[in-house]
């Protein structure tokens, strides 16, 4: 918040002030996403992706360094 903004709220009355945030609040709540149904397009990330990924990752790296030994022989 800056000095003069600050400054300007701060001689507003109590009554004023309550106006102020019930006017400010839904507006910013709505800026920021709260508003919003939010539903992640994958739950529990990490956790499953690695179950799935990791496997085939391995496996993949296993087969890189088979070729690496095979070339190098």
């Amino acid at each position: 918040m800056s000095a003069e903004l600050f400054d300007a709220v701060r001689k507003l009355s109590l009554a004023n002030i309550r106006g102020l945030y019930r006017e400010i609040i839904p507006i910013l709540q709505h800026l920021k996403g709260a508003n919003v149904d939010y539903r992640p397009m994958y739950p529990n990330f990490p956790k499953p992706w690695l179950k799935i990924v990791m496997p085939h990752n391995i496996h993949f790296l296993g087969d890189c360094i088979c070729a690496l030994l095979i070339n190098l022989i």
